[in-house]
C-alpha cells in the first residue's frame, strides 16, 4: 500500500471529520486529592475538539489499589470499576475510584479543548490519579 500506516491513519482522520493534518488523539494526565473534595476540574490540552474520551483512574485505600476505566462520547459516559475482584458498571461517572466506602467520582462533559470533571466525594475520599485519551 502506498504511504503505509501513516496514510491509513490520515485517511481515517479525514473520513471521521478531522481535517487533514490535524491531531487524531492525545493523552492528558491529572489528579484529584481527597482534600480537594467535590467541585469542577477542567482538563485541557487536547489541542482539538474531542468527540470521545477514554479514562483510566486509580487510587490507594489502605493497602488496596482501586481502579476504574471510563468511556465517554458526546452523548454519554460509561465506566467500569474494579472493586476488589468485582466489576461494577454504571452510566453516569467517567471516573469512579472507590473502596466501597470512601470514594472520588467524576461526571464528565466534553469541552472545546478537553473536558470538565464534576467531582463528588464519598466519606473520606481517595486521592485519585488518572490519564485521559482524547479522540477527535
Amino acid at each position: 500500500m502506498r504511504g503505509g500506516f501513516g496514510a491509513l491513519a490520515y485517511g481515517i482522520g479525514w473520513l471521521s471529520g478531522t481535517p487533514p493534518g490535524e491531531a487524531l488523539s492525545t493523552i492528558v494526565t491529572g489528579s484529584r486529592t481527597a482534600a480537594a473534595g467535590a467541585g469542577v476540574q477542567s482538563i485541557t490540552g487536547a489541542g482539538f475538539v474531542p468527540r470521545a474520551a477514554i479514562a483510566i483512574g486509580s487510587g490507594t485505600s489502605g493497602s488496596a489499589l482501586v481502579a476504574s476505566w471510563g468511556l465517554l462520547d458526546d452523548a454519554s459516559a460509561e465506566r467500569v470499576t474494579v472493586l476488589s475482584v468485582t466489576l461494577v458498571t454504571d452510566a453516569a461517572n467517567l471516573i469512579h475510584i472507590s473502596d466501597g466506602v470512601n470514594a472520588m467520582t467524576a461526571v464528565a462533559v466534553l469541552t472545546a479543548d478537553g473536558l470538565d470533571l464534576t467531582w463528588s466525594k464519598g466519606a473520606a475520599g481517595i486521592d485519585a490519579i488518572f490519564s485521559i485519551l482524547f479522540l477527535a
